[in-house]
Parts: structure tokens; sequence; C-alpha cells
């Protein structure tokens, strides 16, 4: 790693077992994954063993080309891709108003009932 590129996320082998998978679900070697990326094979292997930390640059470029959130590789998240963590906020969103919408109906309810 370069001295000015600090480690994003330190060496796991639970992230790397994410990265791993992330990678072979994309049907992509070490190799690919490198050049795509912009290192080494031997980095890409490192990582995926949890045997060396991963740059905030190469961090970024991972997440990117793999299509997975950061969250998702550090383990601090459930959704995978970007486009999980959207629907992951809707799906929030949506329970939020249907809790407010049961609650209002059984406000109405209740005010009903004491009005007859």
């Amino acid at each position: 790693m370069r001295p000015n590129s600090p480690t994003a996320l330190l060496a796991d082998p639970a992230v790397g077992a994410r990265i791993r998978g992330a990678r072979t679900d994309a049907a992509m070697s070490q190799v690919e994954l490198a050049r795509r990326i912009g290192c080494d094979r031997r980095a890409v292997q490192m990582w995926e063993k949890g045997e060396h930390g991963i740059s905030r640059t190469n961090l970024d470029q991972l997440t990117r080309v793999l299509d997975v959130t950061e969250t998702y590789l550090a383990g601090r998240g459930k959704a995978r891709t970007s486009q999980e963590v959207h629907m992951q906020r809707l799906e929030d969103k949506v329970d939020q108003l249907q809790a407010k919408v049961d609650e209002l109906l059984a406000a109405l309810h209740s005010a009903q009932e004491r009005s007859t």
C-alpha cells in the first residue's frame, strides 16, 4: 500500500470472504478484478484471504467495480448493492407510513365508537 493511502478497511478474513463472494458472483477472476481496479492480482488475493488492509482508493474502486456497498464489505449492513440500500430505505419508509396509517385508523375507529 502506498504511504499516502490510509487503510479504509483493515485486514479481516470476513471482509475477504465478502470480496471473494462478490467477485465470483460477478464471474470475475482475481486477475480481471485487479486489472479493473488498477492493482496487482496479489493484492486482491491478500484482501480475499484477509491478510492485508484495503486503501480508500482501492475500496472505492472495489465497490464501484463489484457493485457492492462499503458497509456490506465491512460487515456493517445487510444490503449488498446500492440498489438494495435504496430498496431497504424505501421498505423502512413504507413500514413507517403503514404504522402511522394504522395509528390514525385506530384513532378514527375509537373516535367513532365514542360518538355513538
